[in-house]
């Protein structure tokens, strides 16, 4: 039994809920996505509070047309996509 609560308890600490992983994921499309959303798209700009509305899109973008980020010189390194993947399939 004290190892099962000592387990949760680490657990807790590792894993990130809910509010701490849409922290991250907003990092991520700050530094991301929006350095060239500002220029190209500036209606698509990506803010704490309207970044859930589009999950679903980004994650189209993303990861199933894999068109999103554009270009040569941002990507996404594979922690990255992780961090956005599952803040994505935690809104689902």
């Amino acid at each position: 039994m004290k190892i099962l609560v000592v387990a949760t308890v680490v657990l807790s600490i590792i894993y990130t809920p809910d509010k701490d992983m849409k922290e991250k994921a907003f990092v991520i499309l700050q530094q991301k996505c929006n350095v060239c959303h500002r220029k190209q798209n500036p209606r698509m700009v990506f803010t704490t509070e309207n970044m859930a509305r589009h999950a679903r899109k980004i994650k189209f973008q993303v990861f199933t047309l894999k068109r999103m980020p554009k270009g040569d010189e941002i990507t996404l390194n594979e922690t990255e996509r992780k961090i956005l993947k599952t803040w994505i399939d935690e809104r689902q």
